[in-house]
């Protein structure tokens, strides 16, 4: 009996000492400079939204293509200047322009080649609240077939979406507005 006592009671002895023992380098490890500047880092994602650009629309003009260029390389040109990265959301319907789809490529091309990320923003920019969900799938799916393309190009996959407007539908939130 006082064996089995004995054995019960070193078994549980080092169990609690297991225990502090991880309990005691969780607290060293929390308050070390590293998890210090963790936990105080404050970061924030750039992203644009309808890209290839955003203001230009799908016209094949070359006034309207040197336009989206300029404008693309200022934006890319601003970025590195302040060695910052972004994220990019596209509308595949951007790039269907007859006369042009090489060229608005070519613009997503320039900012992977920059380092920047590119995401799914919706072929023709639905608002998810005021479609159903079989038409707000077929329009992501549909815009998810020429940027992975470019993104595996690259060597990297897709990774991110973003809802157009913000809008993920009906939720409890709402409802209580």
């Amino acid at each position: 009996m006082f064996v089995s006592m004995t054995v019960r009671t070193q078994r549980n002895y080092r169990r609690i000492e297991r225990s502090r023992l991880s309990l005691l380098i969780a607290l060293v490890l929390a308050v070390s400079p590293f998890a210090l500047a963790q936990t105080s880092a404050k970061t924030i994602a750039l992203t644009f939204d309808d890209l290839p650009v955003s203001t230009i629309g799908q016209d094949p003009q070359p006034e309207f293509t040197e336009r989206a260029s300029n404008i693309t390389q200022k934006i890319l040109s601003v970025l590195k200047k302040h060695n910052a990265l972004a994220a990019g959301f596209v509308n595949e319907m951007k790039l269907n322009t007859p006369g042009a789809r090489d060229f608005y490529c070519g613009l997503l091309m320039d900012w992977l080649v920059a380092g920047h990320l590119l995401g799914n923003h919706g072929y023709s920019h639905l608002e998810f609240g005021q479609v159903t969900l079989q038409q707000y799938e077929d329009d992501f799916l549909r815009g998810d077939v020429i940027t992975p393309l470019l993104l595996n190009y690259r060597g990297t996959k897709a990774r991110y979406y973003r809802y157009p407007y913000n809008d993920t539908g009906d939720t409890a939130r709402a409802e209580l507005l």
